[in-house]
């Protein structure tokens, strides 16, 4: 073995091994850093409407579900982001098309060993945010060619609801920065 394959695998161990799985579900893992504190079951009750909602609103997924809690304050990855610019101001990112947000979920997909591993990140067990970052998981899986605004404004409608009783329902349009209604 060379010394950049020895390299290269040891990057490739060290990016997998910075997460732990703390819960496994029928179509869903939800890992954490090590060390941090994880509510399992609050969770559970955040993805899996949402995870039904998403799947019945745009069919099953076809891979489980990689779901990362991530600290309040942590922001988007610097590398594996497609659709998020970077910012040096913490969690605010520059958000192509919208301009500066404060980033609390993201979804990365990335078939590279380098960089944050494909999934979603929650900063915390909001059902909404789940529905709106699975509706990218999922369209990720089915297509590549959808324009951002088309699919943030679906995430968005999506994860725009209300959870009653274990169930995730779509209630209204969420609000859009005016500019890019235009």
């Amino acid at each position: 073995m060379t010394a950049q394959a020895g390299v290269l695998l040891l990057l490739m161990l060290a990016s997998c091994a910075s997460w732990r799985t703390v819960a496994e579900h029928a179509k869903w893992t939800l890992s954490a850093e090590p060390g941090q504190q994880v509510d399992r079951e609050a969770y559970a009750r955040a993805v899996e409407p949402a995870l039904h909602t998403v799947e019945d609103i745009f069919g099953p997924f076809r891979e489980r579900v990689q779901v990362h809690a991530v600290s309040k304050d942590a922001g988007p990855p610097r590398q594996g982001s497609s659709a998020l610019g970077q910012s040096d101001s913490g969690s605010t990112q520059v958000v192509p098309g919208i301009g500066l947000a404060r980033v609390r979920a993201w979804h990365v997909h990335s078939s590279s060993p380098f960089g944050a591993p494909s999934g979603i990140y929650l900063g915390a067990p909001d059902a909404g945010t789940a529905a709106h970052e699975l509706v990218h998981a999922r369209l990720a899986e089915i297509t590549s060619d959808l324009p951002l605004w088309l699919e943030e404004g679906l995430a968005s409608l999506i994860g725009d609801g209300i959870l009653v009783d274990s169930v995730w329902t779509v209630d209204g349009l969420a609000c859009w920065p005016l500019r890019e209604a235009r």
